[in-house]
C-alpha cells in the first residue's frame, strides 16, 4: 500500500488489518487532531508488516504495537509540537522481533520508544530528540538489542527498568544519559 496524499484524521490516522502487508507513506503525513488514545498507524495483533517512509504528528501514540511480532518499523519521521500531549512516539507492548530502525522521533513525547513486556526487539540508527521524557525506556523487557541510536536532548536518554539481558551498544547520548532501576 502506498498513500498518495496526507491524511487527516480525529481519530486513529491507519488501523492495519492484516498481516503481510507494506505499507509506503513515500513521504506524506498522517496528521491527528491529539486525540487522547489515538494513534498514528495501529498495528495491534499485527505480524510481518513493514511501515516505512511516513511522517506523523499530532497523535497520542505515533507507531502502537501490542502483541506483534515480525514487523520493521524504518524511516518514519514521529514528531509532536511542543503544545501538544503525547504519551508514546513508538509504543510497543507485548512484542516481539520487531525492527525499529533509523526513525526520528522528536518533540514532547513522553517515551520517544517505549517497550513494555517485550522481548528480541532491535532498536537501531533512531534519532531521538528534543524534550522526550525519555529517550528511549523499557520496562519488563527482556533480550532486546539498542544500538547505533543518537539520543539527545531528552530528559532521560534510556531508561531500563526491571529489564534485564538487552545489548546497549554504540549509541550517542548527548546532553542526557543513561538510567537503570
Amino acid at each position: 500500500y502506498t498513500l498518495t496524499n496526507n491524511i487527516t484524521s480525529s481519530g486513529d490516522g491507519i488501523v492495519v488489518e492484516r498481516n503481510n502487508i507494506i505499507i509506503d507513506g513515500r513521504g506524506y503525513t498522517i496528521q491527528g487532531t491529539r486525540v487522547y488514545q489515538s494513534k498514528g498507524i495501529d498495528l495491534s495483533y499485527r505480524t510481518n508488516v513493514t511501515i516505512t517512509n511516513t511522517k506523523i504528528i499530532n497523535f497520542f501514540y505515533g507507531i502502537y504495537l501490542y502483541y506483534s511480532s515480525n514487523n520493521t518499523i524504518s524511516g518514519n519521521s514521529v514528531t509532536v509540537y511542543k503544545s501538544a500531549a503525547n504519551e508514546d512516539g513508538i509504543h510497543i507492548y507485548y512484542s516481539s522481533n520487531n525492527d525499529i530502525t533509523e526513525n526520528n522521533i522528536a518533540q514532547n513525547n513522553m517515551y520517544g520508544i517505549h517497550l513494555y513486556y517485550s522481548s528480541n526487539n532491535d532498536i537501531v540508527g533512531n534519532n531521538i530528540a528534543e524534550n522526550n521524557y525519555h529517550g528511549i525506556r523499557l520496562d519488563y523487557s527482556s533480550n532486546n538489542t539498542i544500538s547505533r541510536n543518537n539520543v539527545t536532548n531528552n530528559y532521560f536518554g534510556l531508561w531500563l527498568c526491571d529489564s534485564s539481558n538487552n545489548v546497549v551498544i554504540e549509541n550517542t547520548f548527548f546532553n542526557n544519559g543513561l538510567m537503570v532501576w
